[in-house]
């Protein structure tokens, strides 16, 4: 299970995770970062709250920091 709770700035966008980033919700993750990005706000992911992540969801992390989508909060 993974919550997503975004949040808003005049610059911006962040949304904070909280749960398991693994399974469907990598797509539906992957779904609402395209979508701030193509809205070109500048993308903040709070990964404080994040226990796991599949490797779908690292390859995701890999994509986002090469679009310079921001995370914060996330141990190695």
């Amino acid at each position: 299970m993974l919550k997503i709770t975004p949040t808003a700035s005049k610059t911006g966008r962040c949304f904070v995770l909280e749960g398991r980033i693994s399974g469907p919700w990598v797509g539906e993750l992957q779904r609402l970062c395209e979508k701030a990005l193509d809205a070109n706000w500048q993308l903040t992911l709070d990964l404080t709250h994040v226990s796991f992540i599949d490797i779908n969801g690292i390859a995701l992390f890999r994509w986002l920091l090469r679009g310079n989508v921001k995370l914060k909060g996330g141990s190695s």
